[in-house]
């Protein structure tokens, strides 16, 4: 579980330079990119794995950045890699995005496709602007992305659903308002089921994943997949497909 980061020693106005000289270098490759930001409490790896996979199974190109927890990413090193990925013809690019990331800027010059929220715990946090920890998660919906998606089940809805997207936005969840509605679930001894409702189709989607928060992963996965024009049968697929042990 993601935590809450402290400050300590941050110099935010050095952070901002060295993430604008990082996209300078580089020629500012984010701007010709689709980059999906995928943040949360937890899951937020999941998601992009699974959204990774959604995309193969579409036999459409796709990048994924996740950086390691004791060795964040640097702007230099997200910036050299969106220059890569642009320079092999990949449009989009699926980027993992906790928390540390975000307090050190370094989606700045980034301009954010789709903005995705997992979740937000523990709930005592307060889901406001006052918090540091929520306005920090709140920076990639703050600027209008293209598309956005939501736990609808997550007690931080309300305060997330007041930044709106600029195309579209979805959301997921077992609550009856949810666009990507989670009718039922399972868990087995080496994975997980789930019928989900989108589009007035119904589906069944399994991971290999044993847990109940998977069933949500899967539906954050489903619905940014729909928004972004992908079908049912890529969405199965591209779940079934993911592998834990053989993508960490």
């Amino acid at each position: 579980m993601e935590k809450p980061t402290k400050k300590s020693g941050f110099k935010p106005k050095l952070q901002k330079l060295k993430t604008k000289a990082a996209s300078a270098r580089y020629g500012y490759p984010a701007k010709d990119l689709k980059i999906i930001a995928v943040t949360g409490t937890t899951g937020k790896d999941t998601v992009a794995y699974y959204l990774q996979k959604i995309f193969r199974a579409a036999n459409q190109p796709v990048a994924l950045i996740i950086g390691s927890p004791t060795k964040p990413i640097t702007p230099f090193q997200l910036h050299s890699q969106l220059a890569q990925i642009k320079k092999v013809g990949i449009a989009h690019v699926i980027l993992e995005t906790p928390a540390t990331a975000l307090e050190k800027q370094l989606l700045l010059d980034v301009p954010i496709f789709m903005s995705i929220l997992t979740n937000i715990t523990p709930a005592q946090l307060g889901y406001n602007e006052t918090n540091p920890y929520v306005a920090t998660k709140a920076s990639i919906f703050r600027d209008s992305p293209q598309f956005s998606v939501l736990n609808r089940d997550d007690p931080s809805y309300d305060y997330f659903s007041t930044f709106p997207a600029r195309t579209a936005s979805a959301t997921f969840g077992r609550h009856k308002d949810a666009s990507t509605k989670i009718n039922r679930s399972k868990l087995y001894k080496k994975g997980t089921e789930a019928n989900l409702a989108q589009n007035s189709t119904n589906f069944d989607v399994a991971t290999f994943i044993t847990n109940e928060d998977a069933v949500h992963y899967m539906a954050a996965a489903a619905a940014a997949a729909n928004l972004l024009g992908l079908t049912t049968d890529h969405i199965v697929e591209g779940i079934a497909s993911y592998e834990p042990e053989a993508s960490a």
